[in-house]
């Protein structure tokens, strides 16, 4: 199912959405697999947990994580055993747009190619704006616009965090956003405390000189901490 999770799904008869209806919703949708374990048990009048004896795929409302209104999860499970389920999928219903969360390195790697390319808009600046001169080496004029600027510029009022959402006809699928800004809520509340601090920002530092360059700087010297020793 790898091919839809560039895919959304919205329908606006359904909305709002309660808790007791959105399995019933997730269920028109094209992420729904009409022969699983719940459209049996559906078509047979039965409820889910009758069908523990039979293999295949499930989908269940994770109701520990979800966040109503806003924020349900369902788990996407195969089911190989009366008690064994193993997660295969995750979906998410936001405002009452259906998503499928992407896998972690897919979500890493639209990361690090965002980077890379804003990194080579920059190089595409500086080189645009730069200057060589024998007596005073090069320089950089950036008050000057050009061709790159103005490309930079347009590319970052055109990126996610400027675009609003886009409304989508009732009852279709349409393109899903960018994986980083449509999943990021999903992802977090799986990934480990530990691996969720290592992606966040350092704390911001004031770095302080030493007395004898601030001095020769013009800045007031540092106060140094005073410390005592225990005789």
């Amino acid at each position: 199912m790898s091919e839809l999770s560039h895919l959304c799904f919205r329908d606006e008869a359904w909305l709002p959405l309660h808790v007791d209806r959105v399995l019933d919703y997730f269920s028109i949708s094209p992420f729904y697999d009409q022969q699983s374990n719940n459209a049996v048990a559906a078509r047979a009048g039965k409820h889910l947990d009758e069908m523990s004896n039979v293999v295949g795929k499930e989908y269940r409302l994770d109701t520990n994580s979800s966040r109503p209104p806003a924020l349900y999860i369902i788990w996407g499970l195969n089911r190989t055993s009366p008690t064994d389920l193993k997660p295969a999928d995750v979906f998410f219903v936001l405002e009452g747009t259906i998503y499928m969360a992407p896998l972690l390195a897919s979500l890493l790697a639209s990361r690090v190619a965002k980077i890379a390319h804003y990194v080579n808009q920059a190089v595409d600046v500086l080189h645009s704006q730069a200057s060589f001169d024998l007596a005073q080496g090069y320089t950089w004029d950036f008050d000057a616009p050009t061709d790159a600027v103005e490309a930079a510029d347009a590319d970052v009022a055109a990126s996610p965090a400027a675009v609003s959402a886009v409304a989508s006809p009732a009852g279709e699928a349409t393109p899903n956003p960018p994986a980083e800004t449509a999943v990021l809520p999903v992802v977090t509340a799986y990934l480990p405390p530990s691996f969720l601090d290592s992606l966040a920002p350092p704390a911001s530092t004031k770095r302080e000189l030493p007395p004898d360059a601030a001095v020769a700087s013009g800045a007031p010297p540092a106060k140094r901490a005073k410390t005592t020793g225990s005789t």
